[in-house]
């Protein structure tokens, strides 16, 4: 018996990606699944969804501007199968040819409470950071592994460990016996903090032992010009990041800054409030946090985010009675320039592969899911576990050829 399959999409007014990341869902080669999308107040969203007639897509609109958080805690307001197992994609994400059947094959194979997988990337063309645009990145490889949470936690609490290390709904299907787990533990609500994907990473790995991890991508992360992230690192200022910020609490030891390391701590020492039994065996290392912010004010390019990390640095260090590091003043930063941008080509250090899709006519995230599946087709891996990544070297320069042989190409989706 197959899996039921859970795809929650939140959107706000993000029609034009939304269209593409769909299609990608649709598309799979997979029956048992839905595809719920939770509507931010956007009746003109909710119009075209309703035009779409596919049984699979359900689409739920609020009645208010809602929070990120609350919104994506909308997904416990529908009744779902006992058995299923739910992923988050974003509006600008897009799911790899094959990856909801793969996902059932392992799910079934392995009976994880998490499936989580390293996502690939992929910059729209219109990317807030230009000297990224049409950047592609991904893992090649076949390996899938068990991995223990203590690791990952008791290295997150010293920021030995990005957040995506974790089990985060945002790459990952979770079970839903698991989520209904932790909403009977934190008052019936699961999403918290300032960016709940984060939070997710650190509530899940607070509530389980190990989790099943696939070192290649079952969805492509996408980075348009309207991706909240984006905004809050690279346009703080910005009215989106600016209106994010205002209808989002952060955590009362912290204060909003231009730094992933800020979302990292809100989300941990959220989890941390809402799970206190899960987080007794570590201790929050405000040092390191410090330490991270200071290392980034002083590589700081741009003159008014340096300004707000060092700024962030000064309120946390006072709330939290520590040291405050010494920061380099914007002068002595390095001058002013041009993003270095992505490194292109193959690291065979960690088998990731980096290439501009610009060169072969990708223009949205359905035709970079097209593209990077003939990289590394998921029809090809069996889902045992694995001790090490396979080697692709000898294969590596047939597989570039079939994208980069010859003159620009263009790849199309209907």
């Amino acid at each position: 018996m197959t899996t039921p399959l859970v795809i929650a999409i939140p959107t706000r007014q993000r029609l034009a990606t939304l269209k593409h990341a769909l299609h990608t869902c649709l598309t799979q080669d997979y029956d048992n699944f839905q595809i719920i999308v939770l509507v931010n107040r956007c009746c003109s969203t909710s119009r075209w969804l309703d035009t779409l007639s596919s049984p699979r897509v359900r689409c739920l609109e609020s009645d208010s501007d809602l929070p990120m958080t609350e919104n994506w805690e909308r997904l416990f307001e529908v009744s779902l199968h006992p058995d299923s197992y739910v992923f988050f994609l974003g509006d600008d994400d897009g799911l790899l040819p094959g990856a909801l059947a793969l996902a059932d094959h392992l799910i079934r194979r392995h009976r994880p409470a998490v499936l989580n997988w390293e996502k690939a990337e992929y910059a729209w063309p219109d990317i807030q950071v230009p000297v990224y645009a049409n950047y592609a990145s991904l893992r090649l490889s076949k390996a899938v592994e068990i991995r223990e949470t203590s690791t990952f936690l008791d290295h997150a609490h010293s920021f030995r460990a990005p957040y995506h290390d974790g089990p985060g709904i945002y790459s990952s299907f979770v079970s839903l016996a698991l989520l209904d787990d932790v909403r009977r533990r934190t008052q019936g609500r699961f999403f918290q903090s300032c960016s709940p994907d984060v939070y997710s990473c650190y509530a899940l790995a607070g509530s389980i032992d190990r989790f099943l991890r696939c070192r290649f991508a079952l969805s492509v992360n996408g980075a348009s010009g309207r991706s909240n992230g984006i905004s809050y690192v690279h346009h703080f200022d910005s009215v989106s990041s600016a209106t994010f910020r205002a209808g989002t609490a952060i955590h009362r030891s912290l204060v909003h800054a231009p730094s992933v390391a800020i979302a990292e701590a809100d989300g941990l020492l959220t989890a941390r409030d809402s799970l206190p039994n899960s987080f007794r065996p570590y201790t929050f290392d405000y040092d390191a946090l410090l330490r991270r912010l200071k290392v980034e004010a002083d590589g700081e390019q741009n003159e008014r985010r340096h300004a707000n990390l060092v700024h962030a640095l000064q309120v946390i260090a006072g709330r939290n009675h520590r040291p405050r590091p010494c920061v380099k003043s914007y002068t002595d930063s390095p001058s002013t320039k041009d993003r270095l941008g992505p490194v292109y080509g193959f690291s065979p250090h960690d088998m990731r592969l980096t290439i501009d899709l610009g060169r072969i006519g990708v223009g949205n995230i359905a035709q970079a899911c097209d593209a990077l599946a003939m990289l590394n087709p998921l029809e090809n891996i069996d889902g045992a576990l694995s001790c090490h990544t396979p080697t692709v070297k000898r294969t590596l320069p047939r597989l570039l050829s079939k994208l980069f042989s010859g003159p620009p190409k263009t790849i199309t989706n209907s």
